[in-house]
Protein backbone atom coordinates (compact mmCIF):
# COMPACT_ATOMS: atom_id res chain seq x y z
CA UNK A 1 0.00 0.00 0.00
CA UNK A 2 1.46 3.70 -1.21
CA UNK A 3 2.23 5.64 1.80
CA UNK A 4 0.25 9.31 1.61
CA UNK A 5 2.33 12.62 1.33
CA UNK A 6 0.43 15.81 2.68
CA UNK A 7 1.86 18.71 1.17
CA UNK A 8 1.84 20.79 4.59
CA UNK A 9 4.86 18.72 6.02
CA UNK A 10 8.06 17.35 4.65
CA UNK A 11 8.21 14.53 2.87
CA UNK A 12 11.51 13.39 4.67
CA UNK A 13 13.09 11.10 1.81
CA UNK A 14 15.92 10.10 4.01
CA UNK A 15 13.15 8.32 6.72
CA UNK A 16 14.08 4.51 7.81
CA UNK A 17 11.50 2.80 8.08
CA UNK A 18 11.07 3.12 12.05
CA UNK A 19 11.78 6.89 11.98
CA UNK A 20 8.77 9.49 12.59
CA UNK A 21 8.30 11.84 10.21
CA UNK A 22 8.45 15.58 10.81
CA UNK A 23 6.91 18.74 9.33
CA UNK A 24 10.23 20.53 8.59
CA UNK A 25 10.55 24.73 7.78
CA UNK A 26 10.93 26.49 4.51
CA UNK A 27 9.46 24.08 2.65
CA UNK A 28 9.98 23.90 -1.00
CA UNK A 29 9.10 21.47 -4.20
CA UNK A 30 11.56 18.86 -5.01
CA UNK A 31 13.67 19.62 -8.34
CA UNK A 32 13.39 17.07 -11.11
CA UNK A 33 16.77 15.53 -9.73
CA UNK A 34 15.37 15.18 -6.24
CA UNK A 35 12.45 13.06 -7.72
CA UNK A 36 14.36 11.15 -10.03
CA UNK A 37 16.54 10.60 -6.87
CA UNK A 38 13.66 9.52 -5.31
CA UNK A 39 10.87 7.90 -7.45
CA UNK A 40 8.63 6.75 -4.95
CA UNK A 41 7.52 10.60 -4.01
CA UNK A 42 5.06 11.80 -6.13
CA UNK A 43 5.68 14.91 -8.01
CA UNK A 44 3.87 17.27 -5.57
CA UNK A 45 6.27 16.40 -2.79
CA UNK A 46 8.30 19.48 -0.55
CA UNK A 47 10.94 18.70 1.34
CA UNK A 48 12.42 21.18 4.13
CA UNK A 49 15.79 23.21 4.35
CA UNK A 50 17.13 20.22 6.79
CA UNK A 51 16.30 17.62 3.99
CA UNK A 52 17.19 19.94 1.28
CA UNK A 53 20.91 20.62 2.93
CA UNK A 54 21.44 16.70 3.47
CA UNK A 55 20.56 16.31 -0.28
CA UNK A 56 22.63 18.76 -1.37
CA UNK A 57 25.67 17.29 1.01
CA UNK A 58 25.42 13.71 -0.74
CA UNK A 59 25.28 15.42 -4.26
CA UNK A 60 28.29 16.83 -3.42
CA UNK A 61 30.03 13.85 -2.61
CA UNK A 62 28.82 12.19 -5.81
CA UNK A 63 30.33 14.64 -7.89
CA UNK A 64 33.82 14.58 -6.04
CA UNK A 65 33.66 10.82 -6.01
CA UNK A 66 33.10 11.24 -10.01
CA UNK A 67 35.69 13.53 -10.01
CA UNK A 68 38.78 12.10 -8.37
CA UNK A 69 38.19 8.86 -11.00
CA UNK A 70 38.94 10.94 -13.65
CA UNK A 71 35.86 10.11 -15.43
CA UNK A 72 35.19 11.15 -19.08
CA UNK A 73 32.04 11.01 -21.18
CA UNK A 74 31.70 7.68 -23.46
CA UNK A 75 32.65 7.36 -26.70
CA UNK A 76 30.17 5.89 -29.20
CA UNK A 77 31.75 4.81 -32.68
CA UNK A 78 28.93 4.62 -35.75
CA UNK A 79 30.09 1.61 -38.02
CA UNK A 80 28.75 3.20 -40.93
CA UNK A 81 30.86 6.18 -40.90
CA UNK A 82 34.37 7.49 -39.41
CA UNK A 83 32.63 10.19 -37.46
CA UNK A 84 33.57 10.03 -33.44
CA UNK A 85 30.06 10.98 -31.38
CA UNK A 86 30.69 11.90 -28.16
CA UNK A 87 27.88 11.02 -25.47
CA UNK A 88 27.92 14.42 -23.03
CA UNK A 89 24.22 13.75 -22.20
CA UNK A 90 25.84 12.63 -18.46
CA UNK A 91 27.85 15.87 -17.99
CA UNK A 92 24.39 17.66 -19.19
CA UNK A 93 22.79 16.40 -16.56
CA UNK A 94 25.24 17.44 -14.12
CA UNK A 95 25.72 20.53 -15.32
CA UNK A 96 21.41 21.11 -14.40
CA UNK A 97 21.50 19.25 -11.30
CA UNK A 98 24.66 21.51 -9.99
CA UNK A 99 22.79 24.64 -11.34
CA UNK A 100 19.53 23.78 -10.02
CA UNK A 101 21.03 23.17 -6.76
CA UNK A 102 22.68 26.75 -6.92
CA UNK A 103 19.00 28.23 -7.55
CA UNK A 104 17.79 26.44 -4.92
CA UNK A 105 20.19 27.45 -2.28
CA UNK A 106 20.15 30.71 -3.22
CA UNK A 107 15.93 30.28 -3.20
CA UNK A 108 16.73 28.82 0.47
CA UNK A 109 18.38 31.61 1.87
CA UNK A 110 16.14 34.08 0.20
CA UNK A 111 13.13 32.23 2.30
CA UNK A 112 15.24 32.16 5.35
CA UNK A 113 16.04 35.67 5.17
CA UNK A 114 11.79 36.58 4.71
CA UNK A 115 11.20 34.42 7.58
CA UNK A 116 13.64 36.36 9.83
CA UNK A 117 11.90 39.53 9.08
CA UNK A 118 9.58 41.05 11.31
CA UNK A 119 6.21 41.00 10.24
CA UNK A 120 5.55 44.61 8.94
CA UNK A 121 9.05 44.62 8.04
CA UNK A 122 9.04 46.77 3.78
CA UNK A 123 11.92 44.17 2.97
CA UNK A 124 9.27 41.20 3.09
CA UNK A 125 7.00 42.37 0.43
CA UNK A 126 10.81 43.43 -1.96
CA UNK A 127 12.40 40.03 -1.22
CA UNK A 128 8.66 38.70 -2.95
CA UNK A 129 9.20 40.24 -6.21
CA UNK A 130 12.63 38.27 -6.80
CA UNK A 131 10.65 35.31 -7.19
CA UNK A 132 10.02 34.28 -11.47
CA UNK A 133 7.11 36.13 -13.17
CA UNK A 134 5.87 32.32 -14.29
CA UNK A 135 5.02 31.64 -11.13
CA UNK A 136 1.21 32.02 -10.24
CA UNK A 137 0.24 34.17 -6.84
CA UNK A 138 -0.95 30.29 -5.32
CA UNK A 139 2.90 28.79 -6.14
CA UNK A 140 4.47 32.09 -4.51
CA UNK A 141 2.22 31.83 -1.66
CA UNK A 142 3.07 28.53 -1.03
CA UNK A 143 6.87 28.44 -1.42
CA UNK A 144 7.30 31.59 0.87
CA UNK A 145 4.47 30.10 3.07
CA UNK A 146 2.69 33.44 3.15
CA UNK A 147 -0.62 34.75 2.35
CA UNK A 148 -1.92 34.73 -1.16
CA UNK A 149 -2.82 38.55 -0.39
CA UNK A 150 0.81 39.42 0.26
CA UNK A 151 1.93 37.40 -3.13
CA UNK A 152 -0.27 38.93 -5.35
CA UNK A 153 0.49 42.97 -3.19
CA UNK A 154 4.03 41.62 -4.28
CA UNK A 155 4.09 40.51 -7.97
CA UNK A 156 1.92 43.91 -8.66
CA UNK A 157 4.27 45.50 -7.06
CA UNK A 158 6.89 43.94 -9.28
CA UNK A 159 4.44 44.77 -12.55
CA UNK A 160 4.69 48.21 -11.85
CA UNK A 161 8.36 48.97 -10.76
CA UNK A 162 10.01 46.00 -11.37
CA UNK A 163 12.75 43.70 -9.37
CA UNK A 164 13.00 44.89 -5.62
CA UNK A 165 11.05 48.07 -6.33
CA UNK A 166 10.64 50.30 -3.18
CA UNK A 167 7.64 50.19 -1.58
CA UNK A 168 6.76 53.45 -0.74
CA UNK A 169 6.71 56.11 -3.80
CA UNK A 170 7.80 59.47 -2.82
CA UNK A 171 5.19 61.53 -4.70
CA UNK A 172 3.98 65.54 -4.46
CA UNK A 173 4.36 68.83 -5.36
CA UNK A 174 7.29 70.25 -4.50
CA UNK A 175 7.32 73.91 -2.03
CA UNK A 176 8.71 76.73 -4.46
CA UNK A 177 12.11 77.82 -3.16
CA UNK A 178 10.16 81.66 -2.75
CA UNK A 179 7.84 80.00 -0.22
CA UNK A 180 10.08 78.25 1.43
CA UNK A 181 12.23 80.74 2.01
CA UNK A 182 9.41 82.87 3.25
CA UNK A 183 8.69 80.85 5.80
CA UNK A 184 12.18 80.95 6.98
CA UNK A 185 12.16 84.67 7.17
CA UNK A 186 8.49 84.12 8.83
CA UNK A 187 9.98 81.71 11.69
CA UNK A 188 13.24 84.13 12.26
CA UNK A 189 11.61 87.08 12.39
CA UNK A 190 11.45 89.19 15.80
CA UNK A 191 7.63 89.58 15.46
CA UNK A 192 7.43 85.66 15.90
CA UNK A 193 10.53 84.53 17.71
CA UNK A 194 12.72 86.11 20.02
CA UNK A 195 16.73 85.15 20.48
CA UNK A 196 17.40 83.66 23.57
CA UNK A 197 19.95 85.60 25.56
CA UNK A 198 22.08 82.35 27.09
CA UNK A 199 25.46 81.69 26.25
CA UNK A 200 24.52 78.05 25.86
CA UNK A 201 21.22 78.55 23.93
CA UNK A 202 23.09 78.00 20.50
CA UNK A 203 22.74 75.02 18.56
CA UNK A 204 24.76 73.19 16.28
CA UNK A 205 23.83 73.40 12.57
CA UNK A 206 25.08 72.53 8.97
CA UNK A 207 25.57 76.05 7.13
CA UNK A 208 26.96 75.85 3.35
CA UNK A 209 28.49 72.01 3.95
CA UNK A 210 30.49 73.50 7.62
CA UNK A 211 28.95 73.23 11.38
CA UNK A 212 28.15 76.72 12.94
CA UNK A 213 26.98 77.88 16.32
CA UNK A 214 23.19 79.30 16.01
CA UNK A 215 21.69 81.34 18.51
CA UNK A 216 18.20 79.59 19.83
CA UNK A 217 14.73 81.57 19.27
CA UNK A 218 11.84 80.92 21.23
CA UNK A 219 8.73 81.10 19.49
CA UNK A 220 6.21 83.25 20.61
CA UNK A 221 2.74 81.34 19.44
CA UNK A 222 2.10 77.66 19.11
CA UNK A 223 3.02 76.39 15.21
CA UNK A 224 -0.98 76.27 14.19
CA UNK A 225 -1.22 80.13 15.48
CA UNK A 226 1.70 80.60 13.61
CA UNK A 227 0.60 78.90 9.95
CA UNK A 228 -2.89 80.64 10.49
CA UNK A 229 -1.29 83.74 10.91
CA UNK A 230 1.63 83.12 8.10
CA UNK A 231 -1.59 82.06 5.66
CA UNK A 232 -3.10 85.53 6.58
CA UNK A 233 -0.24 87.41 5.76
CA UNK A 234 0.70 85.72 3.09
CA UNK A 235 -2.03 84.78 0.66
CA UNK A 236 -0.20 83.93 -1.98
CA UNK A 237 1.65 81.43 -0.62
CA UNK A 238 -0.30 78.51 -0.02
CA UNK A 239 1.25 75.80 1.68
CA UNK A 240 -0.21 73.11 4.26
CA UNK A 241 -0.23 73.04 8.24
CA UNK A 242 2.47 70.12 7.72
CA UNK A 243 4.88 71.60 5.79
CA UNK A 244 4.55 74.50 7.27
CA UNK A 245 5.88 72.56 10.85
CA UNK A 246 8.52 70.88 8.76
CA UNK A 247 10.47 74.14 7.43
CA UNK A 248 10.80 75.25 11.18
CA UNK A 249 14.14 76.22 11.77
CA UNK A 250 16.38 73.71 14.17
CA UNK A 251 16.93 77.03 16.04
CA UNK A 252 13.78 77.87 16.91
CA UNK A 253 11.90 76.04 19.53
CA UNK A 254 8.76 76.32 21.08
CA UNK A 255 7.66 77.14 24.94
CA UNK A 256 8.22 74.40 27.28
CA UNK A 257 11.38 73.21 26.61
CA UNK A 258 14.18 73.45 29.26
CA UNK A 259 15.63 76.77 29.73
CA UNK A 260 13.10 78.59 27.98
CA UNK A 261 11.75 80.44 31.23
CA UNK A 262 14.24 82.94 30.55
CA UNK A 263 12.19 84.88 27.88
CA UNK A 264 8.86 85.87 28.73
CA UNK A 265 5.78 84.82 26.10
CA UNK A 266 3.32 87.52 27.44
CA UNK A 267 3.98 89.67 30.27
CA UNK A 268 0.45 90.77 31.22
CA UNK A 269 -0.11 86.96 31.56
CA UNK A 270 2.89 86.16 33.37
CA UNK A 271 2.60 89.26 35.83
CA UNK A 272 -0.53 87.98 37.06
CA UNK A 273 0.69 84.79 38.19
CA UNK A 274 3.77 86.70 39.54
CA UNK A 275 1.45 88.40 41.57
CA UNK A 276 -1.19 85.84 42.93
CA UNK A 277 2.09 83.85 43.88
CA UNK A 278 3.57 86.27 46.09
CA UNK A 279 0.53 86.83 48.18
CA UNK A 280 0.10 82.80 48.60
CA UNK A 281 -3.65 82.94 47.02
CA UNK A 282 -4.17 79.55 47.66
CA UNK A 283 -3.44 79.79 51.46
CA UNK A 284 -5.02 83.04 52.13
CA UNK A 285 -8.46 81.91 50.89
CA UNK A 286 -8.36 78.12 51.90
CA UNK A 287 -10.81 78.51 53.96
CA UNK A 288 -13.17 81.11 52.63
CA UNK A 289 -16.11 80.44 51.11
CA UNK A 290 -14.81 81.24 47.47
CA UNK A 291 -10.97 79.42 47.61
CA UNK A 292 -8.89 81.03 44.79
CA UNK A 293 -6.24 77.74 43.63
CA UNK A 294 -4.74 79.75 40.85
CA UNK A 295 -5.65 82.33 37.98
CA UNK A 296 -8.22 80.14 36.52
CA UNK A 297 -10.35 80.84 39.45
CA UNK A 298 -10.25 84.39 39.06
CA UNK A 299 -10.60 84.46 35.44
CA UNK A 300 -14.24 82.59 36.33
CA UNK A 301 -15.24 85.10 38.76
CA UNK A 302 -14.66 88.11 36.34
CA UNK A 303 -16.77 86.16 33.27
CA UNK A 304 -20.27 84.71 33.30
CA UNK A 305 -20.79 81.23 34.17
CA UNK A 306 -21.04 79.99 30.55
CA UNK A 307 -18.66 82.40 29.50
CA UNK A 308 -19.11 83.10 25.38
CA UNK A 309 -16.10 84.70 23.11
CA UNK A 310 -17.29 88.02 24.24
CA UNK A 311 -16.40 87.36 27.68
CA UNK A 312 -13.08 86.52 26.80
CA UNK A 313 -12.67 89.55 24.59
CA UNK A 314 -14.06 91.86 26.99
CA UNK A 315 -17.22 92.88 25.07
CA UNK A 316 -20.06 91.49 26.86
CA UNK A 317 -21.74 93.65 29.06
CA UNK A 318 -23.44 90.61 31.27
CA UNK A 319 -19.57 90.06 32.95
CA UNK A 320 -19.31 90.80 36.68
CA UNK A 321 -16.27 92.31 35.95
CA UNK A 322 -13.28 92.86 38.72
CA UNK A 323 -15.48 94.43 41.39
CA UNK A 324 -15.90 92.17 43.65
CA UNK A 325 -12.62 89.81 43.16
CA UNK A 326 -11.20 93.30 43.95
CA UNK A 327 -13.16 93.77 47.08
CA UNK A 328 -13.00 89.65 48.15
CA UNK A 329 -8.79 89.96 47.89
CA UNK A 330 -8.35 93.28 49.66
CA UNK A 331 -10.56 92.18 52.38
CA UNK A 332 -8.59 88.96 52.74
CA UNK A 333 -5.15 90.74 52.52
CA UNK A 334 -6.96 93.15 55.07
CA UNK A 335 -7.17 90.32 57.59
CA UNK A 336 -4.38 88.79 56.80
CA UNK A 337 -2.90 92.25 57.92
CA UNK A 338 -1.10 92.66 54.67
CA UNK A 339 -0.95 96.30 53.44
CA UNK A 340 2.30 96.05 51.02
CA UNK A 341 3.28 93.10 48.60
CA UNK A 342 6.85 92.55 47.04
CA UNK A 343 6.80 90.36 43.29
CA UNK A 344 8.80 90.44 40.27
CA UNK A 345 6.98 91.63 37.13
CA UNK A 346 8.49 91.20 33.49
CA UNK A 347 9.35 94.38 31.87
CA UNK A 348 8.57 93.88 27.59
CA UNK A 349 10.99 96.02 25.23
CA UNK A 350 12.95 94.03 22.42
CA UNK A 351 12.67 91.42 24.69
CA UNK A 352 11.19 90.30 28.10
CA UNK A 353 13.26 90.91 31.73
CA UNK A 354 12.20 90.09 34.95
CA UNK A 355 12.15 92.97 37.55
CA UNK A 356 11.53 92.59 41.25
Amino acid sequence: MSSIHRSDRCANPFRKPDEKGHIGKSLRRMSKTMLQTFPDLPSTSKICSGCYRRFQTKQEDVLSTGESNNSIPSVIFDDSTTEMDVDTSGTEDDLRSGKEQWLDEILDEFKQKFHSLDWGDPLRLRILTIAPSSWSVRKLADEFNTSRHFAAKAKELKSLRGILAETTQKSGKKLPETTVEKVHEFYTSDLHSRLMPGVKDVVSLKIDGKRSLVQKRLLLLGLKELHALFKECNAEHKISFSAFAKLKPKNCILAGAAGTHSVCICTIHQNVKLMLDAIDVEKLTKDTEMPIINYKDCLSKIVCREPSPDCWLDKCKQCPGTDELTEQLSSILEAAQISNVQCSVWAGTDRSTILT
